[in-house]
């Protein structure tokens, strides 16, 4: 289908004087000139290469649209910036032919456009759509612009600069104020400028199109193809994959996994391996890789046995035959119940059914045994680890999903474990309820409730999910949040993954046991997916990053925080294998 441009959305602002303050209404023009993306990028391209005296081998372009408000050509080469000018021009097509040769000549980011960079050359171009007056007593306030989605200009004595709405997303600003300070410098103003009411601050809107080859168009929100995805599964395998894929691509020698990457500059936050999330992503990584050797991709089972084998080397054995993984390497004397519970679910999986791990596994569930005492409560912390207040909602989760998955294999003595913990954790949830809870319980009982048919397990699962889903975004001003969830004050982030695997799962658990609750929470999963693969990052986004390959299949922080963090995508493969093992939920 083709995709339309339409330019009939920015009409100009007048200021209107009332006793209050000053209101900025919007007036309508009728735009009449519309065109296709495909046509946009085409005439731009078709420039592009007749200013290196090349032969464009396309039509000459015949855009008969009028000017745009504002347009915008940026140019960039393997993810860097190369170029990005305004045109100018009284029809949309001068403007074009006017912004790429102005965007060539630009030496400001790497040094100007040469022969040799042509064939590399990606080309964005954007059209403003709105205007809109910022008065000086909102230009702080957290709603008032959503970095990524709106663009920003400022104007005083003379000085101008303006930032499209990506700027905020490629330099990593947090906030609008460190936005706009930024802003004011680059106009030539004293950087706290904009605080003045003398300074004209506008909130802009941008149509966002990007050439992905030669003649295609994508159209852009906050660098997303905002489209919505049918979640079939085909799609499921992909998205597995590409979790899997990031891993692989993101592990050291030692192999452990890269924490935190920052992918519009390539770079990673150096410090030590968090044991846990060591732990998590070994899980995420054998489940996934024995999830794809079933279906004939066995590209990801040695990275699962090398981080699997690297946090084997912090494993401390007791003289009962009881085993933990430490925190620290070489070994200390105290590690986390999270650290060995998600470590003994890596050597559950398929990949690691061998005898190297099968002492170590038997030792670590006879440790996770130990830590439970009679009450039916576990103990988040072995040797001298000082427990932490918040792990009694993550921990016990992870230890009780480890006993259960031993159970479905067979080992009947790990029943009476999850057993005893049930009443004690549902009135843990009862008093205080936490997501981060959820996650991990969710799982848990879902699976204990197959397992004895155990119906109080299962109405524990849908009690947590009834309870979860007043989080999610069901109606938003903006549809990129739809779907994810809001633990707080700020939108929807990346915990989102955590509750839609949580919610897939409850939704298959109703399904089988015919309560109508199912539909509801297929709803929300559907939702949720969107909203998760909003934050996935994709080969359409390649062209923004240096080294795309060690980005694509990473999970961001939100939509306008792209840092991956790798035990989002841990849990973002956890995600797409609790949909692919429940294809009534799909599409």
């Amino acid at each position: 289908m083709i995709q339309r441009t339409n330019l009939n959305l920015y009409t100009g602002m007048r200021r209107v004087e009332t006793e209050i303050a000053e209101v900025e209404q919007p007036f309508e023009v009728d735009y009449a000139g519309a065109c296709t993306n495909e046509e946009i990028v085409q005439a731009a391209r078709y420039y592009l290469l007749q200013w290196f005296g090349r032969d464009a081998n396309i039509a000459s372009p015949n855009l008969t649209a009028p000017k745009a408000p504002k347009l915008n050509v940026t140019l960039r080469t393997k993810g860097l910036v190369r170029g990005s000018m305004s045109g100018s021009g009284e029809t949309l097509q001068e403007q074009i032919y006017d912004a790429v040769q102005r965007a060539c000549q630009d030496a400001r980011f790497t040094g100007r456009l040469v022969e040799a960079d042509i064939e590399d050359v990606t080309i964005e171009v954007w059209l403003q759509t709105l205007c809109e007056y910022v008065p000086p007593q909102s230009r702080s306030a957290s709603d008032t612009l959503m970095l990524g989605v709106d663009g920003v200009e400022v104007s005083c004595d003379g000085f101008y600069a303006y930032y499209k709405p990506s700027v905020a997303l490629t330099s990593g600003f947090k906030t609008a104020e460190a936005l706009y300070n930024a802003l004011c410098q680059k106009a030539g103003l004293p950087a706290d400028a904009w605080r003045d009411p003398a300074c004209e601050v506008n909130k802009t809107k941008w149509i966002h199109i990007l050439e992905r080859r030669p003649g295609q168009a994508l159209p852009l929100n906050a660098l997303r193809f905002t489209n919505r995805q049918v979640i079939t599964p085909e799609f499921i395998e992909a998205w597995i994959q590409s979790g899997a894929e990031y891993l692989r691509q993101n592990q050291y020698p030692n192999g452990s996994f890269c924490y935190k990457y920052y992918p519009f500059t390539n770079t990673s936050r150096a410090g030590k391996t968090n044991p846990v999330r060591a732990s998590g992503c070994a899980y995420a990584m054998s489940l996934g890789a024995s999830y794809l050797a079933g279906k004939g991709d066995g590209r990801y089972i040695e990275s699962a046995k090398r981080a699997c084998s690297d946090i084997l080397k912090r494993l401390v054995v007791s003289g009962q035959s009881h085993a933990y993984v430490a925190d620290s390497d070489p070994p200390g004397e105290g590690g986390k119940l999270g650290t060995s519970a998600l470590f003994l679910l890596a050597l559950l999986c398929p990949v690691c059914d061998e005898p190297a791990y099968s002492v170590p596994m038997a030792a670590l569930l006879e440790g996770i045994k130990a830590a439970q005492d009679s009450s039916g409560l576990f103990r988040c912390a072995f040797g001298n680890c000082v427990e932490s207040e918040s792990s009694v909602d993550f921990f016990p989760g992870q230890a009780l999903l480890a006993l259960i998955r031993r159970t479905e294999a067979g080992d009947l003595t790990c029943a009476e474990h999850y057993r005893a913990a049930f009443e004690v954790y549902r009135d843990h949830f009862r008093r205080r309820p936490t997501t981060a809870f959820v996650g991990w319980h969710v799982d848990v009982w879902s699976r204990a409730s197959r397992l004895g048919g155990n119906l109080d397990y299962a109405y524990f699962v849908f009690e947590q999910l009834d309870w979860l889903l007043q989080y999610q975004v069901t109606s938003s001003s903006d549809h990129l949040f739809a779907g994810g969830f809001v633990r707080s004050d700020g939108p929807p982030n990346s915990s989102s993954v955590v509750f839609t695997e949580a919610v897939a799962r409850g939704a298959a658990l109703a399904y089988e046991l015919g309560d109508a609750r199912w539909k509801t929470y297929r709803e929300a999963f559907l939702s949720g997916m969107q909203f998760c693969n909003r934050l996935k990052l994709t080969d359409c986004q390649a062209p923004f990053f240096p080294f795309p390959r060690r980005a694509v299949g990473g999970v961001v922080r939100s939509i306008s925080n792209f840092q991956v963090r790798s035990d989002v995508v841990q849990h973002a493969i956890t995600l797409g294998l609790a949909a692919a093992t429940a294809p009534v939920l799909l599409e």
